[in-house]
This record gives C-alpha cells, sequence and structure tokens, in this order.
C-alpha cells in the first residue's frame, strides 16, 4: 500500500514537472509570435488587425501555455497531497517494534576466582 502511494505521488511530481517544461516551451513560443508581430507593427502588435493568422496563432499558444501551466499545478498539488497523505498513513499504521529478550553472558575468569555474569533484558 505505501509503495504503491509513494509512486503515485512520485508520479504526480514527475507529471507536474513534464508540463511545466512544456508550458514553458509554449511560453517561450508566445514570446516570439509577440515579438514578430511587433516588428510587423513597427512597435505596436494591434491584433487582429495586422496579421490574423499570426494574431490567431499567438491567442492559441498562450490559452496552450495557461492550460499546460493549470495541468502542472494539480499535478504538483495532487502529487504532494498524496505523498502527506502516505506519510501520515505510515506513520499512524507503523507497529512499535516489538522488545525482545535478550541474554548475555560473560565468563568472568582471574586469579583466584571464577564465575559467570548472567545480564539480560527481558
Amino acid at each position: 500500500m505505501l509503495v504503491g502511494s509513494g509512486i503515485a505521488a512520485g508520479a504526480g511530481v514527475a507529471a507536474g514537472v513534464v508540463l511545466t517544461v512544456l508550458a514553458n516551451g509554449r511560453a517561450g513560443d508566445a514570446e516570439k509570435l509577440r515579438q514578430e508581430l511587433l516588428a510587423e507593427g513597427d512597435g505596436l502588435a494591434l491584433c487582429p488587425d495586422l496579421n490574423p493568422l499570426k494574431c490567431a496563432e499567438l491567442k492559441e499558444t498562450v490559452l496552450a501555455k495557461v492550460d499546460l501551466t493549470n495541468a502542472a499545478f494539480w499535478s504538483f498539488v495532487a502529487g504532494g497531497a498524496i505523498g502527506a497523505g502516505t506519510l501520515v498513513y505510515g506513520l499512524v499504521t507503523m507497529k512499535p517494534s516489538e522488545s525482545r529478550s535478550t541474554v548475555q553472558e560473560v565468563p568472568l575468569l582471574g586469579a583466584g576466582a571464577s564465575g559467570l555474569l548472567v545480564s539480560g533484558k527481558f
């Protein structure tokens, strides 16, 4: 149970990382399109009058970036929630370690004396 939940948490975080990378790629694409529109419009990007096709592409790219960013955020949230839940579950259901009885025997040898020392934990 704990291993499966840990894997699910890791998968959520990994998905968040991948989606963040994709969102950043789309943000770069959008900025490139915006710069092209600014160059065509002599410093003014007047959409959609300037270049309707490029303006539509810019809009779609920005919307895709927003969608990917939202998906990344919720993937991180889900992965974190699953991870936190798994940690709490693991701590709550953990059985205390059983105290084992141990006996230790040590021979005592000396000049004129001998014996056996026995100690233990019960």
